[in-house]
């Protein structure tokens, strides 16, 4: 039987919210909360925030989700902008699943831009904070799915380490060669922070080796162009050069390289 505030918060019926808030108990006014916040209703949000009994940061009990992280994961940006001016909102909080991410992480894997800017203008955010299970950074992830104007957003905050890997040391800069994404690469070149374009992951692959597996030639021409220093010669774990993968992978199928002058 479904529980009548729940529903009310569900649906957005705000009259019917106000005649029964004083009787329900903590937990139907969390799950209230939960509801109101998957919903966007900003003013029932209001509401529910003046009653002292509210936890601004109580977990789902099954997906473990707060408040603010719920709001991101359905893209509220009313809702995040409500929960960011309660000063009793714990922002930096992670969910309490296995995964441990952040409410900016989880802006940032689904590419909303907008409240990633009001994430970020809160002076409390901690832009860096990792991924329990493979210590990805928001900045990472927005890399990894392709969410070109998060990385812009990011980008500008000088605060965003823009070098730090993941759990096998897999750069931003390494994972946008990997999916084949040649703006993100021409934004992360045009980025003095950059330092190292090189950088190996644990298994001593670089992004020239990942390039040339997977045949992305358009990005590997503009890399080669840019000026930038590019280690030729190196080796993986395996002992497999660039080169190696190239005649191995799908530029084998395209015929590029065949010789290793056509490669220099």
């Amino acid at each position: 039987m479904k529980d009548p505030f729940v529903d009310a918060c569900h649906y957005g019926r705000i009259k019917e919210i106000q005649q029964l808030l004083s009787n329900v108990n903590i937990e139907r006014l969390q799950g209230g909360l939960f509801e109101t916040c998957i919903h966007g209703h900003g003013e029932i949000l209001k509401l529910l925030l003046k009653d002292e009994r509210i936890d601004v940061n109580h977990a789902h009990k099954v997906l473990g989700w707060r408040p603010l992280y719920t709001a991101c994961v359905y893209g509220e940006l009313e809702i995040a902008k409500i929960l960011l001016n309660d000063k009793r909102v714990n922002i930096n909080q992670s969910i309490d699943k296995e995964f441990s991410q952040t409410a900016l992480f989880q802006a940032c894997y689904e590419g909303y831009s907008e409240i990633v800017k009001v994430l970020l203008n809160d002076e409390r955010i901690e832009v860096n904070g990792e991924n329990d299970v493979c210590k990805t950074t928001p900045f990472f992830i927005a890399c990894e799915h392709q969410h070109i104007e998060v990385i812009k957003i990011l980008l500008n905050d000088e605060r965003v380490d823009v070098n730090r890997g993941n759990i096998i040391q897999e750069t931003p800069f390494f994972i946008a060669c990997d999916r084949g994404q040649i703006e993100i690469v021409k934004l992360l070149l045009n980025d003095k922070r950059i330092v190292d374009i090189n950088a190996p992951t644990i298994f001593l692959s670089t992004f020239l080796h990942i390039l040339c597996w997977k045949g992305h030639i358009d990005i590997l021409e503009y890399i080669l162009a840019s000026g930038r220093d590019v280690n030729l010669r190196a080796k993986e774990k395996d002992g497999k050069t660039a080169i190696d993968l190239a005649r191995e992978g799908e530029y084998k199928e395209k015929g590029y390289w065949e010789k290793e002058e056509d490669f220099q």
